[in-house]
């Protein structure tokens, strides 16, 4: 599946592949397209999956100054 070009020379993502990308990310499934999927698509929605999975850091607490 081939994307078409833009107007400004960036690919477009395939929505059907990008969704089917963030599903798989979600679940935690092991990154695989699978066959008529368009992989640039995928990869986009199971990074993005992926990064909402990941737990956040807490900030570290800012030292306190010894009490003089």
């Amino acid at each position: 599946m081939k994307p078409l070009p833009s107007k400004t020379g960036l690919p477009h993502l395939d929505l059907a592949s990008w969704e089917k990308g963030f599903s798989d990310g979600l679940r935690g499934n092991v990154w695989w397209p699978g066959p008529g999927t368009e992989p640039l698509s995928y990869t986009a929605g199971y990074q993005e999956a992926q990064s909402e999975r990941a737990p956040r850091a807490e900030p570290r607490p800012r030292p306190t100054p010894p009490s003089r």
